[in-house]
């Protein structure tokens, strides 16, 4: 009991940091916006056309589907696919207040500051200079690099690239977000039915 205990406060303590961590770069970005007056148009905040919510569909298709074909090679070459969720259901085990936290973090606010950080400020800047390849190269090597399993990284660098189009055939990063939202609450749920939470 003493265990599970200390476990359930560490758990919790993790998420805090994690969700501290996004509310302050949350904070950061606004601050940014308002003192350099960036029109939010600029960084990919604008309206869209509905038709493009199919490529939210089609995303998440290609990355599952990718997924388990990436997750079958690794076991079939002896490594261990999922490591993120593996390392989760060893912090978290069913704490459930800890995975609250970590799922209004993950599923809502990541997407929206990782959309805006990487599709929005850093993509968009590198595209209008260097044209989408490049852009979309250099923004998504960043984006699988602070996402620190480097065995998913390929995974990373596809879901950087696949975000990255997304954004730049709808004019908006808010496709990209509402894909990334997608993404991440699938993942989580399947995180929480791994634990045993929900059953």
């Amino acid at each position: 009991k003493v265990l599970n205990l200390a476990l359930g406060k560490y758990s919790t303590i993790f998420s805090l940091s994690i969700l501290v961590s996004f509310v302050v770069t949350s904070l950061l970005i606004v601050l940014y916006i308002k003192l350099r007056k960036i029109n939010i148009s600029q960084i990919g905040l604008r309206s869209f056309s509905s038709k493009y919510l199919i490529y939210v569909v089609f995303f998440n298709i290609f990355f599952f589907g990718t997924t388990f074909l990436y997750d079958t090679f690794l076991t079939a070459t002896g490594f261990k696919p999922n490591t993120q969720i593996n390392d989760y259901l060893n912090i978290f085990g069913k704490d459930l207040f800890g995975l609250v936290l970590l799922g209004i973090t993950i599923v809502i606010l990541a997407p929206i500051v990782e959309e805006v950080v990487f599709r929005g400020f850093l993509f968009g800047y590198l595209d209008k200079r260097y044209g989408f390849f490049v852009g979309a190269l250099i923004s998504s090597f960043i984006f699988a690099s602070i996402h620190i399993y480097f065995i998913q990284f390929p995974m990373f660098l596809l879901i950087g690239f696949g975000l990255a189009y997304i954004a730049k055939r709808s004019g908006s990063i808010w496709p990209s977000v509402f894909a990334h939202f997608v993404n991440n609450g699938v993942l989580f749920v399947i995180m929480i039915l791994t634990i045993g939470v929900i059953k």
